[in-house]
């Protein structure tokens, strides 16, 4: 195997995560049709031995425990206090002022917030980086992505990923904002 193949494989297929083989964590996670949590929660238990050790195991709790609590309340997003939750019922009374209820809301764009939420703050270091910036960085954040969707999507097709990065941007900026009025930035 020639040095390009291997660091191909590394990348394509890599050993954590049980190689090219049946058991490869990718495909065993794709036929078992596995969401965002039950997913990273299986990509963790497989790679666990030979990557971060416990660390891995309690990265894979952290998702089941939240996709149990998710399905317990059935909401559709937990992240930083805020919960939204789908129903279908305008008249609900919620006396929780972290609920927030979305009347027929979709599911599914929740979900793919809360991953684009998840995603940056493992890019970027969560609440630790995002105090750092003030109102108008995240300003200049926001119009960047929207300036970028403008220049580079064609007939609306990435429309929607830019989108779901402006709304998880927005969210992390107002965590950001009430930590800051709170006196708890970090």
């Amino acid at each position: 195997m020639s040095g390009d193949n291997k660091g191909e494989e590394q990348i394509n297929h890599p050993n954590h995560y049980g190689g090219d083989t049946t058991y490869e964590a990718i495909k065993v996670i794709m036929a078992w049709g596995a969401g965002f949590c039950d997913g990273n929660a299986l990509k963790y238990i497989a790679r666990w031995r030979d990557v971060d050790g416990v660390k891995d195991l309690e990265k894979a709790v952290w998702y089941l425990n939240w996709l149990i609590a998710s399905l317990k309340a059935k909401t559709a997003l937990v992240h930083g206090g805020l919960v939204a939750q789908q129903c279908a019922d305008e008249d609900v009374q919620v006396k929780n002022p972290d609920v927030l209820v979305v009347p027929g809301a979709s599911n599914r764009v929740f979900q793919d917030i809360l991953a684009e939420r998840i995603a940056q703050d493992e890019q970027w270091g969560g609440p630790e980086h995002d105090d750092n910036h003030a109102f108008h960085e995240w300003i200049t954040f926001i119009r960047k992505q929207l300036t970028e969707c403008n220049r580079t999507t064609a007939r609306r097709a990435g429309f929607r990923k830019y989108m779901i990065r402006v709304a998880a941007l927005a969210i992390a900026a107002i965590e950001s904002q009430d930590r800051y009025d709170s006196g708890t930035s970090r």
